[in-house]
């Protein structure tokens, strides 16, 4: 796993607040670099932007897979691209009712 960019030991993996909310992946216009890119997307993001660029999957096994793919980040003038790796992990609402979209519902644990 990474955080903007850099290798994060499995100890702090553990440690990181997950964040949760819908997964969406589609392919969406960039005029930046003026060609239509796949995005992952978590849905409420903690702050608005929880984008990877370009993603793919790394591994899947049971209820867990990594993406991995980029991130942006705008530093002044400047835009910082860096590799990045999600952990989503599919929480199911064992409840009664289950519906398709609670069904679906993701936790990525780790940037």
């Amino acid at each position: 796993m990474r955080k903007e960019g850099a290798d994060v030991p499995r100890q702090r993996l553990a440690a990181q607040t997950p964040l949760c909310g819908d997964l969406e992946l589609l392919d969406v216009r960039d005029d930046g670099i003026g060609r239509v890119v796949r995005v992952a997307r978590l849905l409420p993001g903690a702050d608005g932007k929880e984008t990877l660029f370009e993603p793919h999957i790394v591994w899947m096994n049971g209820d867990r897979f990594v993406l991995a793919g980029f991130e942006r980040v705008e530093m002044g003038s400047i835009t910082v691209h860096y590799a990045q790796s999600w952990l989503c992990v599919l929480a199911l609402d064992v409840s009664a009712d289950v519906s398709m979209r609670n069904a679906g519902r993701l936790s990525r644990e780790a940037r």
